[in-house]
C-alpha cells in the first residue's frame, strides 16, 4: 500500500484520460495494467467528490438561475477553500498494479507531454530493466500539474 494525498488522486486521473484519450496501440498488457489501476483511482476520487459536494453544500446558496444548484458566495470561499484544501490534502492508501518498464520502454514516446508522468512513473511502474524508472522518465519530456 502506498500513501498518495486526494490531491494526487485527481492528477493521476487526469493522466490516464489523456494516456486514454491519446488512443495510443499499447500492448494489451499495459491496456489491462493502466485499467486496474485507473479503477483503484476511480474508487478513490469517488470519496472525495462525495465529500467535495457535501462542502459545496455546507457553504453555498441556491443559484438565480437553478434553485437546485449551489454556489458558494463570495464573503464564504476563504471557509470553503480551507475546507477544500484539506479534503485534497488528505492521504489515502492505494496498492498500485505495477507496470512492468520493459513494457513501457518502447511506448515512452506515446505518452510524450501527459502531465502527471512523473508520479505516474513513481507510483505504477515497476523497474525490470537495467535502465532506471528515472532515466525512462527523463527520455520523455513532460509536464506536470502546476496547483
Amino acid at each position: 500500500m502506498v500513501k498518495i494525498t486526494n490531491a494526487e488522486v485527481q492528477n493521476l486521473i487526469n493522466c490516464f484520460e489523456e494516456i486514454s484519450n491519446r488512443h495510443a496501440n499499447f500492448p494489451v498488457k499495459i491496456w489491462y495494467s493502466l485499467g486496474r489501476n485507473k479503477d483503484k483511482l476511480d474508487s478513490l476520487f469517488k470519496a472525495s467528490e462525495r465529500a467535495r459536494i457535501k462542502i459545496v453544500e455546507k457553504y453555498g446558496e441556491p443559484t438565480a438561475e437553478n434553485a437546485s444548484v449551489k454556489q458558494v458566495p463570495k464573503e464564504k470561499m476563504p471557509e470553503f477553500q480551507k475546507e477544500y484544501l484539506d479534503l485534497m490534502e488528505m492521504e489515502v492508501e492505494i496498492d498500485p498494479y505495477k507496470i512492468k518498464l520493459s513494457l513501457l520502454e518502447s511506448e515512452v514516446k506515446k505518452m510524450e507531454g501527459v502531465r502527471g508522468m512523473y508520479s505516474f512513473f513513481n507510483l505504477f511502474v515497476e523497474d525490470d530493466t537495467k535502465e532506471s524508472v528515472q532515466e525512462i522518465a527523463e527520455k520523455a519530456p513532460v509536464m506536470e500539474a502546476v496547483n
